[in-house]
């Protein structure tokens, strides 16, 4: 293994300053009927086709989103505004409710002063009618 040639030996043939391919790949192309070369796809008619157009279509783009937007932000403004009147109706009735609330938890605390009063005077009176029982007997 020890004589074994890695490498092929230089030949003393080839010039190393010349190259073996056409210079005129052009030509060289259509000379050989084996080769065939891509086109490119060609754009269709809605395609823009200079700077000018592609800014026009920016523009006309921008305006649609800007006009949506802006439907968009007058449809929250609207439904906002709702929301808000609602809540100060609900708002409005609550303070009214408490109101009543605190009107009817004062009768009730007047008609549990009365009830109490009412049942000392019948405790008193039912005493009464137990002596005056006793004292006929």
């Amino acid at each position: 293994m020890a004589g074994v040639q890695r490498t092929p030996p230089r030949s003393q043939n080839i010039n190393l300053t010349q190259t073996q391919s056409e210079p005129d790949i052009n030509s060289a192309s259509e000379r050989n009927d084996y080769v065939t070369s891509r086109y490119k796809r060609p754009r269709p008619e809605y395609s823009p086709r200079g700077q000018n157009d592609i800014q026009d279509l920016f523009d006309t783009w921008k305006r649609d989103q800007d006009n949506r937007i802006t439907k968009i932000l007058e449809d929250q403004t609207t439904l906002i505004s709702k929301l808000f009147t609602d809540i100060s109706e609900i708002k409005a009735q609550n303070i009214k409710i408490q109101e009543s609330n605190a009107e009817i938890s004062k009768t009730n605390a007047e008609i549990e002063r009365s009830m109490s009063f009412m049942n000392q005077k019948f405790e008193d009176l039912r005493k009464e009618v137990e002596e005056l029982k006793k004292e006929r007997q």
